[in-house]
């Protein structure tokens, strides 16, 4: 199993377990349209590209959110949009992490 996917396993447990720390819970429409911002921000910087299943996932996903918010399942969707939006920083982190090693390489084959 690869690193990637390891730390995407480890931010979904996260998120699933979050709802168990109780708090204020935005509605699961907020929650949708701070995912869908998130998943859309990753995707404009790139992140398509060096994280693909992360992103194919996520779209995935924020399309069954807004099918459970449709069907007045709030709870499970919020819950799903949360999911979304930390699978969006995943891929934005894995997408800045290869344009820095992208750099680094770049930088080692100048210096030879």
């Amino acid at each position: 199993m690869s690193r990637a996917t390891i730390l995407a396993l480890t931010i979904t447990g996260a998120a699933l377990a979050l709802p168990a720390c109780g708090g204020n819970k935005p509605p699961s429409g907020e929650s949708i349209s701070a995912a869908r911002y998130a998943l859309r921000k990753a995707e404009e910087d790139g992140a398509s590209q060096a994280a693909p299943v992360v992103i194919r996932a996520a779209q995935e996903k924020l399309e069954e959110a807004s099918r459970l918010r449709d069907q007045k399942k709030h709870e499970e969707a919020r819950q799903l949009a949360e999911e979304v939006a930390l699978e969006a920083q995943l891929a934005d982190a894995i997408n800045r992490n290869a344009r820095a090693r992208a750099r680094v390489a770049e930088l080692e084959e100048s210096a030879r």
